[in-house]
């Protein structure tokens, strides 16, 4: 009896003793976040940080382990900075009523699901934030999404999971698009007024981030860079130069203590660097906009590195200017088109943000477009047969001296002219003229006639043999002067020889009758 007395006092202890030593419970009661816009162009997109609230429901006084599961909505593309054994930007801080700090293991990543083993302390109330998740949202929906939680482990505790609002996905990049583009002749070496530009919205405001508008702040900052935009242009001719702004300042910041964004000018989308350098050359203009960076290839990358301070929408207006060399052959308008960069393979990324291919709001846009220059020449009478005869002459006068004189010089140009005759019929009854009618145009197209140059020719020599009429001359260059020579049986006892100018018809003709046509220049 006494034997049984001691046994049953022994388990009576034990059974106090394990009791004292119980495990808390834990069950998830909240999960807080404040959820903000992401860009649906992005691949990796920073999430607002996340605190799970884990209450101590089982009554236990110790702490436990956990494992916290995060079911992201896209896959997970946070920085992994120990390759094949992986170690990733993700932060966990455990804490607890009076900021008892905790400890988490190693965080594990795979496709869409975040692990977090959580060492927990012995208190009733615990927190789990969690921060530098970054996914890809170019493969989501817009519209608001939310994250799976679940808890598993020795001190987990059966219970209502939250699944937390943790983003809204919208377009970054608003529509973009092209103002005041022009139709050009452009002759001049550099221009000094803009050729169009290109409008660029947010699609929210704030979308458009400095380097720490792009991090969290928290942990491993691994934000290489601002928002970055590419502006690409095509259809350039190819002695076209490309010039952009060094940098440009936003629009549309309203209210007291609100401030606008600046873009700077880089060298690629993958400079290194806030504001890399770029070549700059001068293409005149004045205040802000002297100086501009020559952008080869036809793409120009901005940075942002000024912040807004706004809760509207910010719009960058981007001046694009054209300095060209020689004259220009017409071509279709120049195209621009507006995305984000860069644009790297989510498996070989190293640049946060980075976006996916093509990461714009619209088809590339018509810009600017481009006709000859040239100059239209009007020879108001010519004739060969019947005694009479015309030579023609059109002078090249782009060589000139006029810059060392303090006047305006020219720049240097050579071209072809293409000439066409007007020939004209006529009947004649008792001297007097009876009918005149138009006949069959007849078009001949002289050699490039080089700078500083004059072509000249005969009628016959021009293809134009038995014609009476007048002839138009357009020539693939600017400041072509023409000067006619007719003669009347020219070395006969009655010959007579006279010669004039050639009229510069200006290049638009008005077709209004209260309009009268000025030539003559």
């Amino acid at each position: 009896m006494a034997d049984f007395k001691t046994k049953l006092l022994t388990l009576a202890g034990a059974a106090v003793m394990f009791a004292g030593m119980a495990n808390a419970q834990y069950t998830v009661s909240g999960v807080t976040t404040t959820a903000g816009d992401i860009r649906i162009e992005g691949t990796t997109e920073l999430l607002p940080t996340q605190t799970v609230v884990l209450n101590n429901t089982g009554g236990g006084s110790n702490g436990g382990n956990i494992t916290l599961t995060l079911t992201e909505p896209a896959a997970v593309t946070s920085e992994n900075t120990g390759g094949s054994s992986p170690v990733y930007e993700i932060t966990a801080t455990v804490t607890g009523t009076g900021n008892v700090p905790g400890s988490t293991g190693t965080i594990t990543v795979s496709g869409n699901t975040v692990t977090i083993p959580v060492t927990l302390p012995s208190t009733a109330n615990v927190t789990v934030a969690i921060s530098n998740i970054r996914i890809n949202a170019s493969t989501m929906v817009s519209g608001a999404v939310s994250e799976g939680v679940q808890i598993s482990g020795t001190a987990a505790f059966a219970g209502t999971i939250p699944n937390p609002a943790v983003a809204t996905v919208i377009n970054g990049l608003g529509a973009y698009s092209i103002k005041s583009a022009t139709a050009n002749q452009i002759c001049a070496t550099l221009q000094t007024t803009a050729q169009f530009n290109v409008s660029i919205p947010e699609g929210f405001p704030g979308a458009f981030k400095t380097k720490a508008g792009e991090a969290s702040g928290i942990g491993t900052d691994t934000a290489t860079a601002g928002t970055r935009l590419a502006i690409t242009l095509a259809n350039v001719p190819s002695n076209i130069s490309t010039y952009f702004p060094l940098q440009v300042t936003a629009t549309g910041a309203t209210g007291a203590g609100n401030a606008e964004g600046v873009l700077t000018l880089i060298t690629s989308a993958s400079a290194t660097g806030t504001g890399a350098s770029v070549p700059v050359a001068a293409v005149g203009g004045s205040g802000p906009f002297a100086a501009y960076g020559l952008v080869t290839g036809g793409v120009a990358y901005y940075e942002l590195t000024t912040p807004e301070v706004s809760t509207t929408v910010e719009t960058y207006s981007v001046p694009v200017y054209f300095g060209a060399s020689g004259s220009l052959a017409a071509s279709s308008a120049v195209t621009a088109a507006v995305s984000f960069a860069p644009t790297n393979p989510i498996s070989t990324n190293t640049s946060y943000p980075n976006f996916v291919v093509g990461a714009s709001t619209g088809s590339p846009q018509s810009a600017s477009s481009f006709v000859n220059c040239t100059t239209t020449l009007l020879f108001p009478f010519v004739a060969n047969g019947n005694g009479l005869d015309t030579g023609i002459a059109i002078a090249n006068t782009s060589i000139d001296t006029l810059g060392a004189k303090g006047a305006s010089s020219v720049t240097a140009q050579a071209g072809t002219c293409s000439l066409t005759f007007f020939p004209t019929t006529q009947t004649i009854t008792s001297g007097a003229v009876s009918a005149v009618a138009a006949g069959t145009p007849i078009a001949y197209t002289t050699v490039s006639v080089p700078t500083g140059g004059v072509w000249s020719s005969g009628m016959v020599g021009a293809g134009a043999s038995g014609v009476v009429g007048y002839m138009i001359a357009s020539c693939n260059f600017f400041y072509a002067h023409g000067f006619a020579y007719l003669s009347y049986e020219l070395g006969g006892p009655n010959g007579a020889t006279m010669g004039y100018t050639a009229d510069v018809l200006p290049a638009s003709r008005p077709v209004s009758a209260t309009t009268p046509e000025s030539a003559g220049q």
